[in-house]
């Protein structure tokens, strides 16, 4: 037996002279064995529509056997985009959804339909992290653009996965609309993959715009290896000074000092490079260290300041 049954009526009305005043009634029936606390909402792909429109009452109880008549007051725009447009409301309790009603007109004109990828955008992640894949689209048409998201991941020729967005995303009229998908591998191997991206809206394939991408799945090793290479590339340069500096001191005149004197200099000069030289290298790497502390919490565990 049903927590509640909510029943609601009619379920469907054309509306005519969408742009004048008008008033109709919804009527709803509890056929539950208990009292409900009943609220009135609007289908999230009509919520569009809610600004034009007020109900008398939003919210009520709702006794055992009885019914409740709800007002439904609205006047649309008459410069709403030229297609048909869907109202739904449904009645629901904390634990149930009743029938629900729709309400549609047609704007008269001529429908433009022109969506656009205007970008998909993806960052380099470490194999134990998730893709994210920022999405964005903008519609030229004016008419709402209904669209159905699908990625694709390849690797050369390879197909790897595959993303299909299940939800309608809706754009209005002459509107960007950015989305951001997020993708786990199962088995993420570390290389290169490229995106491609369709969409298909309103009946129709989009595969226009800027439609692919790449990113790179990276190892731990690897990240860790890039992060440290340049500090040590610092360090070899610092080397390779000292070397050209005693080379260039024991080849070089110095008139009115003798061998012995140069090579007690050369010693004293090579040991304050050395440690000038650690310095810098110890400085770098308390550089490094500090950045991954305070980037950490923003960009997660595994980021390395390269």
């Amino acid at each position: 037996m049903p927590i509640s049954a909510l029943t609601t009526f009619p379920t469907s009305t054309e509306i005519d002279n969408h742009d004048k005043e008008q008033t109709l009634v919804l009527t709803i029936l509890n056929d539950g064995p208990r009292t409900e606390q009943i609220r009135m909402i609007f289908d999230p792909y009509s919520s569009y529509l809610m600004e034009y429109v007020t109900l008398e009452p939003a919210m009520f109880n709702l006794s055992p056997n009885s019914r409740k008549n709800v007002e439904l007051t609205f006047r649309f725009p008459q410069d709403l985009s030229p297609e048909t447009h869907t109202l739904i409301l449904t009645p629901v309790t904390d634990k149930d959804m009743g029938t629900s009603s729709t309400f549609s007109f047609t704007v008269p004109g001529v429908a433009k339909h022109d969506l656009e990828i205007e970008s998909v955008t993806a960052e380099d992640i470490m194999t134990d992290e998730s893709l994210i894949i920022d999405l964005a689209l903008y519609n030229r048409g004016n008419v709402i653009a209904r669209a159905y998201p699908k990625i694709e991941i390849w690797n050369d020729t390879e197909l790897i996965d595959m993303i299909e967005y299940k939800s309608m995303v809706m754009i209005m009229p002459y509107s960007r609309y950015d989305l951001s998908l997020r993708h786990d591998f199962l088995n993420p191997i570390p290389g290169n993959f490229t995106i491609q991206t369709t969409v298909s809206y309103n009946d129709r394939q989009l595969e226009t715009g800027l439609t692919s991408t790449t990113f790179s799945i990276i190892s731990e090793e690897v990240e860790s290896a890039e992060s440290f290479g340049w500090a040590y590339l610092l360090f070899g340069a610092g080397v390779l000074v000292i070397v050209l500096f005693i080379i260039f001191q024991f080849h070089s005149p110095s008139e009115g000092i003798n061998k012995e004197r140069r090579i007690i200099l050369l010693k004293k000069k090579i040991i304050l490079l050395e440690k000038e030289l650690s310095g810098m290298v110890k400085e770098t790497e308390n550089f490094i260290h500090s950045s991954n502390r305070w980037m950490r919490p923003r960009f997660g565990e595994h980021y390395e300041f390269r």
